[in-house]
């Protein structure tokens, strides 16, 4: 492939030809070996901004976001890429945490939320992740402007150790 780069983001370019393979050759480009590592390299960039890393007409975020469901689903890593989804998607509020809660205090945050909530396109995991959000929007120990530091900031695996049973994670059903 070696079209990468010419596209601008915005214009539908990212869904021609096999997306999936052009992704893993931009990352692999880059030094590394699948999406979960070059997203890990960079812990707290949104998925937006991970797109423009690749080149953002070349790679849409939602795709981005799908590669990195599917090799966790295939390293059993479901919780770990659900933390780390949690991380971007929270990244997207530029203020942090607000600092009242309340619907419009906490808009921007819940758009990030909601938009979290879908990301591991798995029903089995819906109710886990609803109950972390409404733990997260209803708890009073999220400290103003609070941004995530990655998938072992302390508040995420508090939340996480909290709702994520481990029946949850398909991997570790009986």
């Amino acid at each position: 492939m070696t079209d990468h780069g010419k596209y601008p983001p915005g214009r539908g370019h990212a869904w021609r030809g096999e997306w999936k393979e052009r992704l893993l050759d931009l990352v692999r480009s880059r030094g590394f070996s699948s999406a979960t590592e070059f997203a890990a390299s960079t812990p707290t960039r949104t998925l937006v901004q991970l797109s423009s890393d690749l080149g953002g007409g070349d790679v849409a975020p939602i795709q981005i976001q799908w590669a990195l469901v599917e090799e966790a689903k295939e390293r059993e890593a479901v919780e770990y890429c659900a933390r780390d989804l949690l991380v971007r998607h929270l990244h997207e509020v530029a203020a942090g945490w607000p600092a009242e809660q309340g619907w419009e205090p906490q808009k921007a945050v819940r758009r990030a939320l909601i938009a979290w909530q879908g990301c591991l396109r798995d029903e089995r995991h819906d109710a886990v992740l609803g109950r972390i959000t409404e733990a997260l929007l209803n708890g009073n120990d999220v400290p103003p402007g609070w941004l995530p530091n990655g998938v072992d900031d302390p508040i995420i695996v508090r939340y996480f150790e909290r709702h994520w049973p481990a029946s949850a994670d398909p991997s570790e059903a009986t």
